[in-house]
């Protein structure tokens, strides 16, 4: 029986698996994975690890382990807000051989930026000084700040290549020979970061995934061969030229003055922020890029009253808006634009009027205008013809586009006001388009209350014309609160997610899209019933309504604190009690943001099935993954040796997801590791319906 069992497992259909992902969802740098290091040196920041290092050190990395194969890929992406040069440029050391003979460690790691503006693959023996350059390339993509996804191979402990993203395919920068040890079982995956004192802060990082198999290999270009080229001689690694300076602003700045005058411009001006009701009352100037390519702002010029104030390190992309306010204030800024807060900032912008200007690092001036006197309460907003003031419902739109002088009534005061609207009329959303989702009204203690919007439509919708109330015992409406402080569009099969706190979501709850979650007064949910409206604020139609109840809840949940109803199928009715129930366990009782556990659509056609567990060496645990035909079961599941002998219980009457994974430990109930052999894997999913399904599954526990 024994044998049997082990041919049984031996002749499972293998699945790949990345052995490593990250994409730095925080709060900490740690939190997915285990990072070591210079911890201190990083923050998370919108999905992106962002360097927040001390200037007086000239490098931070930090790193975790990986298990080496034959055959592995590696796959990364950077941002960098200024061109990179030998002493500022961002590193990751994918290999370490240690043969385990003395002096004999060899490190090989890709290098993104150097003064030749140029990403390498490098290789340094712990015997050498200076690395040896392996592969080499010069991008444009290098001539100014970075963003770049980069994709390196290794085939049979011997071929490299090396490949960058290109508009939306990798293309294949060059190849090299050099082998590495059978004996490496593993090492360190580091990244690291070295830098200037001007440079400390402007480094970014994300989606880095290691895979023991090779993706489907990019088209290579059927370019001659140079002969003699592909050993390169060994180069310094830092050369000490004179005619390279440690500080390489100047360098940066170069091709600024190519951008033409009133190609970086401001375009909004909020002097008297007096009686602001949707924003803090904080003044500010925004900054738009009237360029078709981005523009790094580091050491350009703020100037008012002809007093200027530098820029901070900041990348301004083509079409984007970034918003100029004073450090320590507060202030809410649109998508999809930056927040520049300046420590030297104006403490007050002059009510009566003021002329401001931009220069760019050589001095240049890009812009000048003058303000008229400021209203209480609303910006000065600009068009080709000249300012006007904002006609947006909350006084102005920092950080996005500007209201339409012509949706607003005739002000004689307003200057050269444009015949034509300067956005385009926003389209009505009808009923049924956006419906309610995912509802939280029960939170953890210290969590907050939410409310997640889907758009179901096949295309994009504005929510600044909605509102939410509740609706009254007698069918009335009670207090409203508009949504008119999300000026970003809804795009087709996405999701918002609104709560009054956002640290109450994301200090509870994976956040897969953190620029879906938004902070706004909302009507209070209670615990046990009440229903909800979405309509339209001008005439009050209404979109979606919902009434939802406690009872909602799968029967396995006990309690329903920090546990979110969930809907199931987009297109049936809102108010159909059998098309909601809990999130899943496993997915943490909640997805705020992105697609329910609990998601599912009619007649998919997939198979219904539990899989065996899947050894990840990254996270030394076994994933269990499973989809299911319907939502609602619940499972129980163990793991037995050959001998029948129970080892230890996987979940007891977990509510599931209808797709997802378990996990184990590896661990015995007594908490000792499993030894390495045959085990038998078995679950029971039961449903409230009545149908009970059973799964056994043999494994290699390693």
């Amino acid at each position: 029986m024994k044998h049997l069992l082990v041919m049984l497992a031996l002749l499972l259909p293998l699945r790949v698996y990345p052995q490593f992902k990250e994409s730095f969802q925080g709060p900490e740098v740690a939190s997915a994975n285990p990072w070591t290091g210079d911890l201190d040196g990083f923050a998370v920041g919108e999905g992106w690890l962002l360097s927040r290092a001390d200037a007086a050190r000239n490098r931070v990395s930090i790193e975790t382990p990986l298990f080496y194969s034959p055959t592995m890929e590696w796959e990364f992406e950077v941002r960098m807000d200024f061109k990179p040069t030998d002493p500022n440029h961002i590193r990751l050391h994918v290999y370490l051989d240690d043969p385990g003979t003395p002096g004999a460690r060899t490190d090989y790691y890709v290098q993104v930026g150097s003064n030749k503006q140029t990403i390498t693959f490098r290789r340094q023996a712990e015997t050498e000084k200076s690395p040896r350059i392996l592969i080499e390339e010069a991008l444009a993509a290098l001539s100014g700040a970075v963003s770049l996804r980069v994709r390196l191979t290794l085939e049979n402990r011997e071929t490299w290549n090396l490949y960058v993203l290109e508009e939306d395919r990798f293309v294949w920068i060059g190849s090299c020979e050099s082998g590495v040890s059978a004996s490496c079982e593993g090492g360190p995956l580091r990244l690291e970061c070295r830098y200037t004192k001007t440079r400390v802060n402007g480094f970014a990082c994300n989606y880095i995934v290691v895979s023991d198999t090779i993706s489907i290999e990019p088209e290579r270009p059927h370019a001659p061969e140079e002969p003699g080229a592909p050993d390169l001689p060994a180069e310094p690694e830092e050369p000490e030229a004179p005619d390279v300076p440690d500080l390489p602003a100047e360098p940066e700045a170069a091709d600024t003055p190519s951008l033409p005058a009133g190609g970086i411009r401001i375009n909004e001006v909020m002097a008297d922020p007096k009686g602001q009701q949707a924003f803090p009352e904080t003044e500010y100037v925004e900054l738009y890029n009237a360029t078709d390519k981005a523009v790094a702002l580091a050491g350009w010029s703020f100037v008012y009253g002809g007093k200027p104030t530098v820029l901070t390190a900041s990348l301004l992309d083509a079409g984007g808006y970034v918003v100029l306010y004073r450090s320590g204030r507060e202030l809410a800024i649109d998508d999809p634009g930056q927040a520049l807060p300046l420590d030297k900032f104006p403490a007050s912008l002059a009510n009566a009027g003021k002329e401001l200007a931009l220069l760019d690092p050589s001095g240049r001036e890009i812009d000048r205008v003058a303000y008229e006197p400021a209203r209480a309460g609303i910006a000065w907003e600009r068009t080709g013809a000249g300012f006007y003031l904002s006609t947006d419902e909350r006084g102005g739109t920092p950080g996005s586009a500007n209201s339409s002088p012509a949706a607003g009534p005739d002000d004689p005061d307003r200057p050269g006001a444009p015949a034509h609207p300067v956005l385009p009329a926003h389209p009505a959303v009808l009923p049924r388009e956006i419906v309610f989702n995912e509802l939280l009204p029960n939170p953890y203690p210290e969590g907050s209350e939410y409310i997640e919007l889907y758009n179901r439509s096949d295309r994009a919708l504005p929510l600044a014309g909605l509102s939410i109330a509740t609706r009254r015992a007698d069918g009335t409406l009670s207090a409203r609160y508009p949504l008119s402080s999300i000026t970003s569009s809804l795009e087709p099969r996405d999701y918002v997610l609104l709560t009054k706190k956002i640290e109450g979501v994301s200090g509870f709850y994976l956040i897969a899209s953190p620029g879906a979650l938004r902070e706004l007064k909302l009507p209070v949910l209670a615990n046990t019933s009440a229903t909800l409206v979405l309509f339209r604020t001008g005439d009050e139609a209404v979109i979606d309504e919902v009434r939802y109840t406690a009872q909602w809840h799968a029967p396995s949940v006990r309690n329903e604190k920090g546990v979110a109803l969930e809907r199931i199928h987009p297109d049936r009715d809102t108010q159909d009690e059998a098309n909601w129930t809990s999130a899943s366990a496993p997915a943490g009782y909640g997805t705020p943001g992105y697609r329910n556990s609990q998601y599912s659509t009619p007649d998919e056609g997939e198979v219904t099935g539990i899989e065996p567990p899947v050894y990840s060496e990254a996270t030394k645990e076994y994933a269990i993954p499973y989809r299911l035909d319907e939502a609602g079961y619940t499972c129980r599941a163990w793991i037995f040796d050959t001998s029948g002998r129970r080892i230890c219980e996987v979940v007891n009457q977990d509510l599931l997801g209808t797709e997802g994974e378990l996990t184990w430990n590896g661990r015995a109930a007594n908490g000792s590791k499993v030894r390495t052999g045959v085990y038998i894997f078995y679950a029971e999913l039961a449903h409230p319906r009545g149908q009970v399904k059973r799964y056994k599954e043999v494994f290699l526990a390693r």
